[in-house]
């Protein structure tokens, strides 16, 4: 079965790769696309730093929620399970805390 797999996908790379070099290659991607006139000014793209890392730790703050919800009944309620389950909540609030100590939490964008 895995043979069969490796050799499908040797397949399919060998053919994109045949129909890339007939194709005439990536010369066409470079171009406009139905789009108009090509830009005279070429202008850096503004990307917020500040944006990415508030976004960056909203998901992560998503995801520890998903996990601590699921955290007891992988843990059981045994001594050692609360335990853990308590040292993983204390992690999470002190990295909170130095998020907001750092100044990572600060909502005016």
């Amino acid at each position: 079965m895995v043979y069969v797999v490796l050799i499908l996908s040797a397949v399919f790379v060998g053919g994109g790769v045949v129909l890339m070099v007939r194709g005439g290659g990536l010369s066409g991607l470079s171009g406009i696309y139905e789009c108009g006139l090509e830009q005279l000014v070429v202008k850096g793209s503004y990307f917020s730093l500040r944006f990415f890392l508030l976004s960056l730790l909203f998901l992560l703050m998503d995801l520890e929620v998903g996990l601590l919800v699921m955290a007891p009944f992988v843990v059981g309620w045994s001594c050692g399970g609360v335990i853990k389950f308590m040292v993983v909540l204390w992690l999470f609030l002190l990295a909170l805390l130095y998020e907001w100590w750092a100044g990572g939490v600060d909502w005016s964008l």
